[in-house]
């Protein structure tokens, strides 16, 4: 099995360590010389040493949550209004920027915790002692953020989902290599490339639906209509609808970003089982009637 394919295989299988799978990533960036796949591969093995070299999706907004304790020493914890705080203050205050590498965020998951705590630092939570209005008598004993595991959750799936951005780039470029089912002990070649002179997709030992002469060029009806034939929701084709109408002007034998994002989406959700379709054959099933449509 190829390099390629391993890490495909990767993306689909709930029981694979992400520190592994972009190991081989890492390794599949120097085979391709992708400088870009290299660089962000290693920033997720080894973390960010700097919060602005962190991606949008490792910036979590989450409100300051402060422990007070009253004149009677009672204690109580209050979420903390930014409104009217200095905006250097009040961006460090709403955005936690998570800087941890991919083997730090699994471990925290372990934990199976439904939701974690961040404490600021004492200087912080002293700086916050002077802005923050407070009654007479009434102490910041601390400040801290509560952190909800579905949104480190979040993350993880951030990391899976731009990976699998890499590898559709990769089938798209048709460097697609061939795939060892160890199900069926058959080998299937997916190449959106081998294709007939009649269009059809060629796919050695598996039924691939075919949209030849059922996708009609600059036909929208007729690609809505084939696809929801193969299992696409509504909801999902009013997205691809929108997002060709958005993609209108994208250069003539390639798929603007918004199409290019839509078949990510659908290819992950195949990978989730969130669309009943094949994990081999959805992504070329989607390009190649793409294609067609595209008059391609």
């Amino acid at each position: 099995m190829s390099l390629l394919n391993e890490v495909r295989n990767d993306l689909t299988n709930e029981s694979a360590g992400l520190p592994n799978t972009l190991r081989k990533a890492l390794v599949l960036a120097r085979e391709l010389q992708s400088p870009e796949l290299k660089e962000w591969a290693t920033f997720e093995l080894e973390g960010y040493r700097a919060a602005d070299l962190a991606p949008d999706y490792r910036r979590l907004n989450l409100p300051v949550v402060g422990k007070f304790r009253d004149p009677f020493r009672n204690t109580t914890s209050i979420t903390i209004s930014t409104n009217g705080f200095p905006e250097s203050v009040k961006v460090f205050a709403d955005t936690l920027v998570f800087t941890e590498n991919v083997a730090a965020l699994e471990e925290i998951l372990s934990s199976h915790q439904e939701v974690f705590h961040q404490t600021f630092s004492p200087e912080f939570t002293e700086l916050l002692r002077n802005i923050v209005p407070m009654t007479k008598g009434t102490v910041l004993l601390e400040a801290y953020r509560t952190i909800p595991r579905y949104l480190l959750a979040g993350i993880a799936d951030a990391v899976k989902n731009k990976l699998l951005h890499f590898v559709l780039e990769l089938q798209e470029k048709n460097m697609m290599p061939e795939i060892n089912s160890e199900n069926t002990g058959l080998n299937i070649v997916h190449n959106v490339t081998n294709i007939s002179g009649n269009n059809n997709i060629v796919a050695s030992g598996r039924e691939v639906h075919q949209s030849h002469n059922v996708v009609q060029k600059g036909n929208i009806d007729s690609l809505l209509e084939y696809l929801r034939s193969n299992g696409v929701g509504d909801d999902d084709l009013r997205d691809l609808k929108d997002a060709v109408v958005t993609d209108h002007s994208a250069p003539s034998g390639g798929f603007g970003p918004k199409v290019t994002a839509w078949i990510e989406m659908m290819t992950a959700k195949a990978v989730s089982g969130a669309w009943q379709a094949s994990v081999s054959d959805a992504p070329i099933m989607l390009v190649k009637a793409l294609q067609q449509f595209c008059g391609g």
